[in-house]
């Protein structure tokens, strides 16, 4: 029985997900420290 995606398809996929996953873990990372800052600025407005 073959498979409903191509590997190849299901493969591009999964390495899609898991770049843009780190990639959200690495900017969280980086403005995670300057958020705070950033929120309380907003609310003195």
């Amino acid at each position: 029985m073959k498979p409903l995606v191509p590997s190849t398809s299901l493969d591009h996929r999964i390495w899609l997900i898991i770049t843009i996953l780190f990639l959200d873990v690495v900017a969280s990372s980086a403005i995670g420290p300057v958020l705070p800052a950033f929120v309380r600025g907003l609310m003195q407005l």
